[in-house]
């Protein structure tokens, strides 16, 4: 049998999925790593520890399917950011989305110069980007700072280490915050308010551009002779193996982090600066927001409040708590914020808290702080483009129907889930299939997606839970007006 291989290197795990033609997920290999918080703001990983992952992954899904791939796509988790050296070695950890400690190396940037960054470039200013990290290392480490050869992503160092090429494609260099959407280039004016020139960061490349092995890692994989195509980011990604390929449905993204994704036909960032607007390929942006407060939170829920119990059945417990949690509301921001807030020194909230309440009420606000959080930024896609019309969502929240209606009743929205529910890596083996010339075009997509479960809102809940969501609204932005 033919197949694809679509490999997706995730902030806390990597997989390997195989994919026949049909989109039909034939095999799948996953492996975790640490995420390290050695101090207050810091997220950080071991990169070699995510390169062994990876190609573990790699060898145990070949050896499933019983030979190799036609080609593998590539897709990794957006705004990490490795310091190497002139041959490629780390000199420091890899810097993930959620390290905010870079907040305050940004914090005295004027409104003009952010704002010319942002509409050049589509992403908001905030720690999470490498063009922050970058002014944070400058800032705080000046001695790693001069010695880096190349500040690259998590991407740019396993090409390097696997091919020999320094490179990354747009659609993750669209997520440095750095890069000239319309040029493909660096941006200088950033480059320049950074003290770098383009040779310190990774080289340009289109999302189908093709790479092979070098012989020993070839051999070393069993991938000798497969092409190895860059492919983009998780979450551009995402949209792409959801098949949404124009405004109106979106994709919602609820693992270890969460995101809300519309695609368009052309870059529009957004005149308030709420949202990024991102390269998926040639013709294709995604435009959306990211929250750092996903399915993590449920691992904070568990250690504090159900330390006995596995996380599916604090769930579980919560959904048998009644909509809007008898006046419970949480504001999920435990590792600082990004969309909609826009605030990486935010801090959770409970609100409404009364003798009443117990653990599993605290549980339930959780799970509907998250959404809530989602919502927002779900309604400013509404404001900036055509109506959001429907939700596919994927993640690893969809293994819960309870959670996923709950979706449904908060929006008001029909939402579908995929049969194949890991969309990112489904989206990196279709851009493989691409640059082979087994898709001529995204055009060919179109009815390509199979619906496993549909969830249709009820509209009691949806009347009670707007009301809880203007509440929440009122919490979140208390303290800041909204952008």
């Amino acid at each position: 049998m033919e197949w694809f291989l679509g490999l997706d290197i995730g902030t806390t795990a990597t997989k390997a999925c195989a994919f026949d033609r049909s989109g039909t997920m034939r095999a799948e290999s996953l492996r975790s790593y640490p995420l390290r918080e050695p101090e207050i703001g810091a997220a950080e990983q071991d990169p070699e520890q995510i390169r062994q992952a990876a190609e573990d992954c790699l060898r145990e899904v070949t050896q499933k399917m019983n030979g190799q791939p036609l080609a593998i796509g590539m897709s990794t988790a957006m705004h990490t950011l490795i310091a190497v050296d002139a041959a490629g070695r780390p000199l420091t950890p890899s810097y993930t989305y959620a390290d905010t400690r870079s907040h305050a190396a940004i914090a005295g940037w004027d409104a003009k110069t952010r704002s010319e960054i942002y509409q050049a470039c589509g992403a908001p200013i905030h720690a999470m980007l490498p063009l922050a990290k970058i002014a944070w290392l400058k800032q705080t480490q000046p001695d790693t700072f001069d010695r880096a050869d190349c500040f690259i992503d998590i991407k740019a160092y396993l090409l390097e280490r696997w091919t020999g090429q320094r490179v990354t494609d747009h659609g993750i260099a669209s997520s440095f915050g750095l890069l000239e959407v319309a040029e493909r280039r660096w941006f200088a004016p950033a480059l320049e308010l950074l003290g770098i020139g383009p040779e310190r960061l990774p080289g340009l490349c289109a999302p189908t551009a093709t790479f092979a092995f070098r012989r020993d890692r070839g051999k070393s994989l069993g991938l000798e002779g497969v092409p190895l195509v860059a492919g983009g980011s998780d979450g551009c990604l995402a949209n792409l193996g959801a098949g949404i390929l124009k405004p109106g449905p979106v994709s919602l993204t609820i693992g270890t982090s969460g995101a809300v994704r519309m695609t368009h036909r052309a870059f529009c960032p957004d005149p308030k600066e709420r949202l990024f607007s991102y390269v998926l390929d040639a013709g294709l942006y995604v435009t959306g927001g990211a929250s750092n407060n996903g399915g993590k939170i449920l691992e904070w829920v568990r250690d504090v409040f159900f330390p006995e119990k596995e996380i599916g059945a604090i769930i579980e417990e919560a959904l048998t708590v009644a909509p809007g949690s008898e006046g419970l509301l949480f504001a999920p921001y435990l590792y600082g914020e990004r969309a909609p807030v826009w605030n990486a020194e935010a801090t959770g909230r409970l609100s409404g808290l009364r003798s009443l309440h117990r653990r599993e009420h605290i549980a339930r606000a959780t799970l509907e702080g998250i959404l809530f959080n989602l919502y927002a930024t779900l309604e400013r896609l509404d404001d900036l483009s055509d109506p959001v019309t429907e939700i596919y969502a994927n993640g690893g929240f969809t293994r819960t129907d309870g959670w996923v209606q709950l979706l449904a009743d908060i929006t008001g929205l029909p939402v579908s889930v995929a049969e194949t529910p890991q969309a990112s890596a489904y989206g990196a083996a279709l851009m493989a299939r691409k640059a082979g010339g087994d898709i001529d075009g995204w055009s060919e997509l179109a009815g390509h997606l199979r619906v496993e479960k549909s969830f249709v809102p009820d509209a009691g809940r949806y009347t009670l839970y707007q009301d809880r969501y203007r509440a929440f609204r009122a919490l979140i932005f208390s303290d800041r007006p909204p952008r």
